[in-house]
């Protein structure tokens, strides 16, 4: 008789479990309550260092078609179908933030100057912006960064200079 329980003590155990799941559903609810803001206001950040990232491999997609073809960047006309072998994902010539604000496009534009222009003639690549955020949303877009700047998407203007690397610039810094 030990092992056994009572009958009456066998549906104390079933409700005591029940309360059990019904305070822990209860407790979920409003944890998940409370930081839902934290959560959704993450959102911003990720987008724009999503586009980031976006930009910075179809850089390094330009510098390798670069290196295919006598150092010389890819005609600004035709940036984006000249490095697609060597970025190989359409999405990524999309900027993320265009979801956000419910446009269609690309988001992208190349410096108009540096198309076709041998990188070994600049000066200093760290300090020339080769790809940007822009409002132009067409294929192949190429302009001058000073007339682009969109805070409706994020915050900062998401540039890729010459020599590699990509970093966010306010866009009162990015001229």
């Amino acid at each position: 008789m030990q092992g056994k329980l009572k009958p009456s003590l066998q549906r104390r155990t079933r409700a005591l479990a029940l309360v059990e799941i019904l305070a822990s559903i209860l407790t979920i609810s409003i944890v998940s309550a409370i930081f839902w803001p934290v959560f959704a206001s993450g959102h911003p950040t990720s987008t724009r260092s999503y586009c980031l990232s976006n930009l910075k491999q179809v850089g390094i997609g330009m510098l390798m078609y670069t290196a295919d073809f006598d150092d010389r960047l890819p005609k600004a006309n035709q940036w984006m179908d000249l490095s697609f072998p060597y970025v190989k994902r359409d999405d990524l010539y999309h900027c993320p933030g265009l979801k956000k604000i419910h446009q269609d496009g690309y988001g992208y534009a190349m410096r108009s100057r540096l198309g076709g222009v041998s990188v070994e003639m600049l000066k200093k690549p760290e300090n020339e912006p080769m790809a940007f955020d822009s409002l132009l949303l067409e294929k192949n877009a190429n302009t001058n960064m000073y007339e682009l700047v969109d805070s409706d998407r994020h915050p900062y203007q998401n540039i890729e200079y010459a020599d590699g690397h990509a970093k966010p610039m306010h866009p009162s810094n990015s001229q």
